[in-house]
């Protein structure tokens, strides 16, 4: 089974505290729209693979996101009652609310 971890900061300034010492993962990190990840790709050196773009456009189109209560232990018991997936709007929705 392969597990995608979705994520986003929890504040525009951790948003803009990326590393500061850049490593062979990191050189040129950064926050970018969908749009913006597909034209990097189109120019050198591009992306090492599609798998931002493919997910990024999954998310986009209304992909549900999972909460982590679905995992657990192997062979243990899990609830999944209050494990509903929901869009990406509809968790900014429920955050909104929140506040």
């Amino acid at each position: 089974m392969r597990v995608i971890f979705y994520a986003e900061p929890s504040t525009p300034e951790q948003a803009l505290s990326l590393k500061t010492q850049a490593d062979s993962e990191s050189e040129e990190a950064r926050w970018v729209s969908v749009q913006e990840c597909a034209n990097l790709d189109n120019s050198a050196p591009g992306l090492r693979g599609d798998e931002l773009l493919v997910w990024g456009n999954y998310l986009n189109r209304g992909g549900h996101v999972y909460p982590l209560t679905m995992f657990g232990s192997e062979g243990s018991f899990q609830n999944t009652f209050n494990s509903k997936s929901r869009t990406i709007e509809e968790l900014d929705k429920m955050r909104d609310e929140q506040s």
